[in-house]
């Protein structure tokens, strides 16, 4: 991980920088990427007048220095993900399934896509380059489709000018930072694997609103992504963009999203929930049973809902599990007309779920720690 201000010439504004770099087969890649790309970058003679083009540069630039400064036989790769602050504007460069998330006053606003080597973009890339992805695997052999380092894999890496299924090409996303703007997360695919952007958003602001300390924020998000037995290792980095911490809001979604706003402690219910029900099925004789959450699972409030499903094998529930459950049961609220439901789902002026798209939903007010 980086964070860090840096002096540049040319230039009067703030500049700030941070990343995340996601290593595999050994740390020597990632570290490089500590030491060396803000660097390539902030040095790039492109970086005032065309920061894209510099970050760019940087990204291609950083892989080909750690080619040449690499011990033979070094088998190390990072994926990489960089953030840079130039004034009032946000430059994030990603190559790889890192992603960054912005707190838009309490929204999550994706900043990156998680490049995967099975997702629609990323297997049309390979497949040009001559490539093929097999279990989610590129050419049978890596689990990510854009890294730096990686040398060592035979035919991965375009050599010479010619373009390889293996890209450390970064995708480049540039956002005008407002007065809206709260925090900005950073952070490795072990995090997301059990956290939704909302969700990491939501949970980040309750942390900001105790202490207003960034690093303790990053913290409790790693903390508690290990508690949700994530298997991957998790690195974070929180960036707050202003001085005061998120204030109390009140959102108004519209139809069909709901918005959910629960704390670390109502989510693990949820999930525990999920984990004993299917364990131990238990049928039920309506659609919805609150302590029972199997019945509601693949409840749909547009329809009739159909019968429980007994006997899934659920054990380790995900984060879109969850969302999913939060969801049947904030439907079901509505279509019901409850005002408070089940895990502090509280509600207040609900309205039918075939109202217009142009008219309010409810209103959902985040959970008092």
């Amino acid at each position: 991980m980086l964070d860090d201000n840096v002096p540049v010439a040319g230039t009067s504004e703030p500049v700030a920088f941070y990343g995340v770099f996601d290593g595999h087969g050994g740390r020597a890649a990632a570290l490089f990427l500590r030491d060396n790309l803000m660097k390539n970058v902030v040095g790039n003679e492109n970086f005032v007048s065309d920061p894209e083009r510099a970050l760019k540069e940087a990204f291609f630039r950083t892989d080909q220095d750690f080619y040449d400064a690499a011990e033979p036989g070094e088998s190390s790769g990072s994926t990489g993900l960089a953030a840079c602050v130039i004034g009032g504007k946000l430059y994030i460069a990603n190559a790889g399934d890192c992603r960054a998330v912005l707190s838009r006053k309490g929204r999550a606003v994706d900043l990156s896509i998680d490049q995967k080597p099975e997702s629609e973009g990323e297997m049309a890339r390979i497949k040009r380059a001559g490539g093929f992805v097999e279990d989610g695997y590129v050419n049978g052999l890596l689990g990510v489709s854009r890294a730096f380092g990686d040398w060592h894999i035979e035919g991965l890496k375009g050599r010479g000018g010619q373009v390889g299924p293996l890209t450390v090409d970064p995708e480049i996303e540039k956002t005008r930072l407002t007065e809206e703007d709260e925090f900005l997360i950073l952070a490795c695919d072990g995090l997301w694997d059990v956290f939704s952007s909302q969700n990491a958003i939501d949970v980040a602001r309750a942390s900001l609103r105790e202490h207003n300390d960034p690093k303790r924020t990053a913290r409790d998000l790693a903390t508690e992504a290990l508690r949700r037995n994530s298997s991957d290792n998790v690195s974070v980095v929180c960036v707050c963009l202003t001085e005061q911490m998120p204030e109390k809001e009140t959102f108004i979604r519209k139809a069909p999203s709901l918005l959910r706003s629960l704390s670390i402690d109502a989510l693990s219910m949820v999930s525990k929930a999920i984990t004993e029900d299917a364990a131990t099925p238990i049928p039920v004789d309506h659609a919805f049973a609150p302590k029972r959450v199997q019945s509601i699972r693949n409840f749909d409030a547009t329809s009739q809902p159909a019968d429980p499903i007994s006997g899934v094998n659920v054990v380790a529930p995900s984060a879109e599990q969850v969302s999913s459950v939060l969801d049947s049961i904030a439907a079901f609220n509505v279509q019901n007309k409850v005002s408070t439901g089940a895990l502090g789902l509280e509600r207040r002026d609900s309205a039918p779920l075939d109202q217009s798209m142009e008219s309010p939903l409810d209103t959902l007010e985040e959970e008092e720690e």
